[in-house]
């Protein structure tokens, strides 16, 4: 009994020891190492412009054809596909049609803002082509969706969808690639594009 006894109060002793002793340690970690400097944030780049987001915000397609239905003003919205039969009536939509759950992709916006351009041009919708293009850009914003690709970015990457642009330098060379910013500027006039 006395064996025990002594065992359970030389594991409870040893056990405050190390508690005693590790606290000074942990209330110390850190302590006089240097300051650094945190990565910058959208409000501490030098030179006034934002940094990329790590990650985008998802917004899916449905969301943003209520949004954007509403601000075209096309009548009583009540729900998602009401607005994305709507617009699409309209020739307002992305190329491979709307899908409600899915997020939207840069590709998706690039092809909704022709659509708005088209329906505009066309009197379709009675804005002005600048202010459906603006309430367009401000819906984006609202969103956290503030993505303008060029519009050779937007090729669709898949096999077989690829474009080729081919280009002549001064020397009479043919240059071929699949970039479009690697062409360099003075040969941009000239370029032609072939589909693999």
């Amino acid at each position: 009994m006395f064996a025990h006894g002594f065992k359970w109060h030389f594991i409870r002793d040893l056990s405050v020891l190390l508690v005693a002793l590790c606290l000074p340690l942990t209330a110390s970690y850190g302590q006089g190492e240097e300051l650094v400097e945190p990565f910058p944030t959208p409000s501490t780049r030098q030179d006034g412009a934002s940094w990329p987001s790590a990650e985008q915000t998802l917004v899916p397609e449905g969301t943003f054809a209520v949004q954007l239905a509403e601000a075209l003003k096309l009548g009583p919205i009540s729900g998602g596909t009401k607005a994305e039969e709507l617009l699409s009536n309209l020739g307002i939509k992305p190329s491979n049609g709307w899908v409600s759950e899915r997020p939207i992709t840069p590709v998706a916006l690039h092809d909704i803002e022709k659509g708005i351009s088209a329906a505009s041009d066309q009197k379709k919708i009675a804005l002005k082509k600048d202010q459906a293009l603006k309430l367009f850009g401000d819906i984006k914003a609202k969103l956290g969706l503030n993505v303008n690709p060029s519009p050779e970015t937007l090729v669709d990457q898949t096999p077989g969808n690829r474009v080729i642009y081919r280009y002549t330098d001064a020397e009479g060379v043919i240059h071929f690639t699949d970039v479009y910013d690697s062409i360099p500027e003075e040969y941009r006039k000239n370029v032609t594009k072939n589909s693999e």
